[in-house]
């Protein structure tokens, strides 16, 4: 049995444009000094985009940029 799930297209668009919304607005919004407020948010959208990459499809750049930020500058 694979690890891989099988979504249907539509639905991988929609979460791909949803987390690509959400991580612009994050960065839009948030100063690197606010990204420690954003640990809930960004556990979510971390949870989401990893069962993506696990069914086989890239999450948005916006998100890994967003990730990235907030890698860099909550640890």
């Amino acid at each position: 049995m694979s690890d891989r799930e099988n979504f249907p297209f539509e639905f991988i668009t929609e979460v791909n444009d949803l987390l690509r919304e959400l991580a612009s607005e994050i960065d839009l919004h948030y100063e690197d000094e606010d990204f420690f407020a954003l640990g809930p948010t960004i556990e979510a959208m971390r949870k989401v985009a990893t069962r993506l990459e696990k069914s086989g499809h890239r999450p948005p750049d916006a998100y890994y940029h967003v990730l990235g930020r907030y890698n860099r500058h909550h640890n």
